[in-house]
């Protein structure tokens, strides 16, 4: 198993509708080449994580790469993995209204606004926590 986090900006600010429509267009593709994942929407920002088979991860970034709704994509973190961290969820989704939404106590402090690349840049750990913290939520777990 292969797992890809990248975040970008968005061309546009999404709307429900916008984002219902995209991520109905990921889930679609996402489940012909297997591939499972997470999206998180915020301040138009994303941050994903494709998990799959790295021959699928490597055929299906590069689609999402030059799709024109969005710019500025970084890969904060590639590589092996030994299982699926979202195996039910062909692309689970989290749109959120405020950074703090996003992060683990450990980074509670952030006051002021920062865009999800430069968190990730600072410290490329946070993208994956983020996802992990959310799955969390998802499933109904805590800790």
């Amino acid at each position: 198993m292969y797992e890809l986090i990248y975040t970008s900006v968005a061309n546009m600010k999404f709307d429900d509708k916008s984002l219902i429509r995209l991520l109905n267009i990921a889930r679609s593709r996402n489940q012909g080449y297997g591939i499972t994942g997470m999206l998180i929407y915020y301040n138009q920002e994303f941050i994903q994580l494709l998990e799959g088979p790295k021959t699928a991860v490597e055929q299906v970034f590069p689609l999402i790469r030059d799709d024109d709704k969005h710019r500025t994509i970084n890969v904060v973190y590639e590589g092996d993995i030994q299982s699926r961290a979202f195996a039910n969820w062909s692309m689970a989704f989290k749109s959120v209204n405020h950074i703090n939404e996003l992060v683990t106590d450990g980074y509670r402090d952030i006051s002021h606004p920062i865009s999800l690349g430069d968190l990730c840049y600072k410290n490329p750990n946070v993208g994956r926590e983020i996802f992990m913290l959310h799955r969390e939520m998802l499933l109904g777990v805590t800790q």
